[in-house]
């Protein structure tokens, strides 16, 4: 029998004050991201298609990844991050767009 483990990803507004761990700055869009699946799962999560001169980060309490992080959902199946797009070179285009994936299924998209 085989089980596919679905796993969701929500995006939302960032509200209140950014995760420690997290860049700041007046080029960067932050999202809360609300990751669900099966208790205990391991997901491996990754943006792409960001624009050069861009940098997309998912960011917790402790520890900020670029582009790409692991995870091992709660008990509840759950885990949060703070989703940012992040300009780092002025001369980058204005917006760019993250596909995220999680465990290479496609799951959400973020623009900036």
């Amino acid at each position: 029998m085989i089980v596919l483990a679905l796993v969701t990803v929500l995006l939302s507004p960032w509200k209140g004050a950014s995760l420690p761990t997290a860049p700041s700055g007046n080029y960067q869009t932050s999202y809360a991201m609300s990751v669900r699946g099966a208790p205990n799962a391991r997901v491996t999560l990754r943006a792409d298609g960001v624009a050069a001169g861009w940098v997309a980060a998912f960011c917790t309490p402790r520890l900020c990844s670029p582009f790409h992080a692991m995870v091992t959902l709660d008990g509840r199946g759950r885990a949060k991050y703070e989703f940012s797009l992040i300009r780092t070179d002025p001369k980058a285009a204005a917006h760019t767009r993250a596909t995220i994936r999680a465990n290479n299924h496609i799951v959400a998209t973020a623009t900036r």
